[in-house]
C-alpha cells in the first residue's frame, strides 16, 4: 500500500489532458493510489472511492492491476502501457478513446444560446424512468457536489453536462442527451454554457470520445476541439461498456 498521500501522488504527474481523470480523482480525495513509487516514470494504480473505476499509471506489478480489476468495471491506461495491462487482464475487452482539447472557446461561444441552468437533486430524481441509468449517474455527481447543468426543451431537461474530473487547468467534459432530442443542438448549448462557466475558473475542457462513438467526435470537432492524445479503456469481457 502506498504511503504517499493522494494529492502528493497527483503532483507526480504533469497537469496534461491525458491525466485529467487520474489526477482529478486524487486531488479531490475521491481516489487512492496503491503501490505508488515516486520514480521516473511514476508507477501506481489509482482506485476510485467507489471501487468501480481504476487507472494504471506506468507499469505496476500485474498483481496490483488484477486486485483492482476484482472490483472495477472500468480501467484506464495510456496507450504505451496498454500491452502491460492486457498481459495482466487477458480476458478483458479494450477500446481506444481519443482525447480532444479546444485551443480557444471561440466556436463554443458562437453556439446559439438556449435555456441552460444547473439542476437540483429533486429535478434530477424526476427524470423519466426509461433513463434510470443516466438519472442515477447524474445523481451520484450532484450528491458529491458536482454542478450538473441541463439544456431545456420547453419545461423538459433534455441534455446534461458536467465536469467529471477537475485539475488545476483542465476539466473532463461529460455530456449526454435524451434520445428523442439528439442532433438538435441541445448538447452543444449545454457544453457551451458549462465551458464558459469553467473558463471563468481558469480551466479548459477535455473531451474524450471512444473510437466507436463517432457522434461524440463529430460534435467535438464542430465545437472546435482537436485530437491531441488518447487513452485506452478496459472492461470485463462479461460486461458492456457505455462508450463516451
Amino acid at each position: 500500500m502506498s504511503v504517499l498521500a493522494p494529492e502528493a501522488v497527483a503532483r507526480l504527474l504533469p497537469d496534461e489532458p491525458r491525466w485529467v481523470e487520474v489526477r482529478g480523482m486524487l486531488l479531490t480525495g475521491m481516489g487512492r493510489p496503491v503501490g505508488a513509487v515516486a520514480t521516473s516514470p511514476v508507477t501506481f494504480v489509482a482506485l476510485h472511492a467507489g471501487d468501480d473505476q481504476a487507472a494504471v499509471v506506468g507499469r505496476p506489478p500485474h498483481e496490483l492491476i488484477q486486485n483492482a480489476a476484482a472490483s472495477a468495471t472500468e480501467l484506464l491506461a495510456v496507450p504505451e502501457n496498454a500491452d502491460w495491462v492486457t498481459a495482466a487482464l487477458p480476458s478483458w475487452q479494450l477500446e481506444s478513446a481519443t482525447i480532444h482539447v479546444a485551443s480557444s472557446l471561440d466556436l463554443i461561444r458562437a453556439v446559439p444560446p438556449g435555456v441552460v441552468r444547473e439542476l437540483t437533486i429533486p429535478e434530477l430524481s424526476g427524470l423519466p424512468i426509461q433513463y434510470a441509468q443516466l438519472r442515477d449517474d447524474l445523481l451520484v455527481e450532484a450528491r458529491s457536489g458536482t454542478p450538473v447543468f441541463a439544456a431545456f426543451a420547453g419545461e423538459q431537461p433534455v441534455a446534461f453536462c458536467y465536469a467529471g474530473s477537475v485539475t488545476e487547468r483542465w476539466w473532463d467534459l461529460s455530456v449526454d442527451t435524451l434520445e428523442p432530442y439528439r442532433r438538435q443542438g441541445y448538447a452543444a448549448q449545454c457544453v457551451a454554457h458549462v465551458a464558459q462557466y469553467m473558463a471563468a475558473q481558469g480551466r479548459m475542457p477535455v473531451w474524450g470520445a471512444s473510437k466507436s462513438n463517432t457522434a461524440s467526435a463529430r460534435l467535438a470537432a464542430k465545437l472546435g476541439f482537436t485530437p491531441v492524445d488518447a487513452i485506452v479503456v478496459f472492461w470485463p469481457a462479461e460486461e458492456s461498456w457505455d462508450a463516451a
